[in-house]
């Protein structure tokens, strides 16, 4: 279980009625956001490791004095899971002593009533999203890779694109017809073939919280800023090479680096929380394969931290995103596929505004996955799932602000890293081997 720790930064200057509120919230997201903590808490809830999962958590904050603020508010919580009138819901916590000192009798309560919160929980993130099921088989795609995507369920999607397809003689696919299956933008859907094999999922709504989906576009919107598009050809930019601008200082890199570090394991996160089994199997039998995220700045390791507003919440020990993400703004991209180590990327859809102009409608944006003839209307706070191995791309866009997160588990990334290990073991050897004092010349490099 990942440690949690949280500090104000700037001392109780939120009134306590807000602070209530705000801290209910907080619990409500960030104990679900973390899949591993409400996995392992969902599972033991009815013995006594829960007892002992929640006596770890306080005493990292209860003996560190440093941690006061922490366990201030780690009792105001945990308060939720007791009685609704508990004096210490509504007052500030002073009380340390007391409270470390609570009966087991309470603690039994609360877990109990942690056990129905998250049994609720997790019955409301069914009903909510409804996931509409469909059954379809994917057609033969011979042909149109590298070709336009037109929308011609849009009313003028089209005919505004067609001359540009046209101009740069790719050629383009009528996407949308009677024959294809749309998503609407408010729509959680899960594909199967007539095998049972899941081929797609959409879960809408997936964090649920403007502070989040919020944090994840200003990252989006700090590396597309600031890094190279990998993609200078196609419409918009996606970036995922974090080298240094040279513009800022080694401090601000390191910064910035884990801003993003952050934004993309909560993204992570949200996607190990609220797909299918299916989906998250796949993909974890990747993960060990390649170290998790680092940077230039960033070594290899565990842990993150990030803000949202004046709250600091840090996970030293939990584990990070994979080390391929991509980060993309207004990004649209032809018919294509990718060699992937995995049958499913995961793509998430941070924001999207519309921003029509009198005669000239706010159009595209949209996710394609030619084969299975399906259409994904984009929006905001949408986390998808998608074979990359086989043709899909995105509809191309006019007055939309679109900001979006991706791990495609790409091929040659794999075989680049391993190649280096390759490079970096026989170089080793050379060393070992060499006479002392010698100079190692190597063609290995």
């Amino acid at each position: 279980m990942s440690d949690l720790s949280m500090n104000t930064g700037g001392g109780d200057s939120i009134p306590i009625a807000k602070k209530d509120e705000i801290l209910k919230e907080q619990w409500d997201q960030f104990f679900l956001l973390n899949s591993s903590l409400m996995d392992a808490a969902y599972d033991a809830v009815d013995g006594e490791a829960m007892e002992g999962a929640l006596e770890h958590v306080l005493s990292k904050v209860r003996d560190d004095p440093a941690g006061w603020g922490a366990a201030a508010r780690m009792d105001q919580l945990l308060s939720y899971l007791g009685r609704a009138d508990d004096p210490r819901a509504k007052a500030i916590p002073g009380k340390r002593k007391q409270f470390q000192h609570a009966s087991k009798a309470t603690f039994n309560m609360r877990r109990g009533l942690m056990k129905s919160q998250l049994q609720l929980h997790k019955q409301n993130l069914i009903e909510q999203r409804n996931p509409r099921s469909i059954i379809c088989d994917r057609e033969d795609t011979q042909g149109l890779n590298r070709k336009y995507l037109l929308d011609v369920s849009l009313a003028g999607h089209a005919a505004t694109f067609r001359h540009a397809a046209v101009a740069a003689q790719r050629g383009y696919i009528e996407v949308g017809g009677e024959d294809w299956t749309i998503i609407g933008p408010a729509e959680s859907c899960i594909i199967q073939n007539s095998s049972g094999e899941i081929e797609f999922v959409v879960v809408r709504k997936a964090a649920g919280h403007t502070g989040l989906i919020d944090l994840v576009a200003r990252n989006v919107d700090e590396a597309t800023s600031n890094f190279r598009s990998l993609r200078p050809t196609e419409p918009g930019i996606m970036t995922g090479n974090l080298l240094r601008p040279q513009r800022f200082s080694g401090d601000e890199i390191l910064e910035m680096h884990h801003r993003l570090l952050a934004g993309s394991t909560l993204v992570w996160k949200l996607a190990e929380s609220r797909f299918p089994a299916a989906v998250t199997a796949d993909v974890s039998k990747e993960l060990g394969k390649l170290p998790n995220f680092f940077t230039t700045h960033i070594p290899e390791g565990q842990g993150f931290t990030f803000k949202l507003g004046e709250m600091e919440y840090a996970f030293p020990e939990a584990p990070r995103c994979p080390p391929e993400v991509y980060h993309s703004q207004n990004y649209s991209s032809l018919a294509h596929s990718e060699q992937t180590t995995t049958r499913f990327a995961i793509a998430y859809h941070a924001l999207r505004r519309e921003e029509s102009l009198e005669h000239s409608p706010a159009l595209g944006g949209d996710f394609v996955d030619v084969g299975l003839k399906v259409l994904m209307r984009a929006s905001s706070d949408t986390l998808f799932a998608f074979n990359a191995k086989h043709l899909h791309g995105t509809t191309p866009m006019q007055h939309i602000d679109q900001r979006g997160v991706v791990f495609p588990f790409s091929q040659r990334i794999l075989d680049a890293y391993n190649k280096t290990r390759e490079c970096e073991t026989v170089l080793l050897d050379e060393v070992v081997e060499a006479p002392e004092g010698a100079t190692v010349v190597s063609d290995n490099i």
